[in-house]
Parts: C-alpha cells; sequence; structure tokens
C-alpha cells in the first residue's frame, strides 16, 4: 500500500498557483497597455475604428495563445 495520502497539499502547489497568477496578471497588464494605446494607434497610423478592433483582436489572441503554450 502506498502511504500518501489524498488530503495532504503537496508542497508546489502554492508556488504553481503563483506563476499562475503572475502569468494572469502579465496577461491582463498586456492587454491594458494595448487598450491603453489605441487611440495613439488610431492617430499614428490614420486607421479606422474597425482597423482597431482587428488590432486590439490580434494582440489578445497572441498573448493568451502564448500562455496557453506555456501551460502545455
Amino acid at each position: 500500500m502506498s502511504d500518501i495520502s489524498l488530503a495532504s497539499p503537496r508542497p508546489n502547489r502554492a508556488a504553481l498557483l503563483a506563476i499562475i497568477l503572475i502569468s494572469y496578471f502579465m496577461i491582463v497588464l498586456d492587454i491594458s497597455i494595448v487598450i491603453t494605446a489605441l487611440p495613439k494607434i488610431k492617430d499614428g497610423f490614420g486607421v479606422s475604428a474597425t482597423t482597431l478592433s482587428w488590432v486590439q483582436s490580434a494582440c489578445t489572441r497572441r498573448i493568451y495563445r502564448g500562455f496557453a503554450r506555456g501551460l502545455g
């Protein structure tokens, strides 16, 4: 029989949770920076609101895809 109890938490769980929370914070920070920069992107490049929507979607997908690859 095994001496491992299912009720006892593993010591690495706290470190894993910290890494996930920090990664999520970085994602939110990156997306916030993109959203904040959208008016300057519009003025600098002279693009439409539709193009800005595409920029925001592309950046968000790229960031989340990178996060998902890091976990996989």
